[in-house]
């Protein structure tokens, strides 16, 4: 088993209310019938921090390692409005969370190739054919957002299992962020 791989990332925890948004964000765009493709089960909405890749169970140790050494502040972070990656990805702006991000890219920077671009977003959808795709992108350039706002309380260590049904996410750790 010295073979084995791990597909790992790490995602900052968010409040419920921002998965409850997202998943009524998601219904609205299903009445709408835009597009095909895979809405992202509420269980899996998430900010990515930083994609890690398959790794070996010592590189998985010492990612670990690495995060649980960070202090962080905790932080708000809000919903900002919702976009697109055309023509494959809906999703909803984090605002607030890139001072995370860029905290995780430097402390891992001796392991890890640093994000040459960083967008805070919670990805909604995943597209496979548009019937329009002006008339999707008009959508969700006009899809209704609520301005939350929340606790950014910490961040955590997930392993990726691809299945044909879709991503199934486990935690291998939590890191709390300091409340003083």
């Amino acid at each position: 088993m010295s073979g084995e791989r791990i597909r790992c990332f790490v995602a900052l925890d968010l409040p419920g209310a921002f998965r409850d948004e997202a998943t009524r964000v998601q219904a609205a765009l299903r009445e709408r019938d835009l597009f095909h493709g895979r809405y992202t089960a509420r269980t899996n909405i998430h900010l990515t921090l930083k994609f890690l890749g398959e790794l070996t169970p010592g590189q998985v140790k010492q990612a670990a390692v690495v995060l649980r050494g960070i202090r962080f502040p905790v932080c708000e972070v809000r919903l900002g409005g919702a976009g697109m990656f055309a023509p494959r990805i809906i999703w909803l702006k984090l605002v607030g969370a890139d001072f995370f991000q860029a905290r995780v890219d430097s402390e891992l920077a001796a392991w890890f190739e640093p994000e040459a671009r960083f967008m805070g977003h919670l990805t909604i959808a995943r597209i496979k054919s548009a019937r329009d795709p002006v008339a999707l992108a008009s959508a969700v350039e006009g899809l209704e957002i609520a301005p939350l706002t929340g606790p950014a309380n910490s961040c955590s260590l997930f392993r990726s299992v691809l299945n044909p049904e879709g991503p199934r996410y486990e935690l291998l750790e939590r890191f709390e962020f300091c409340h003083d």
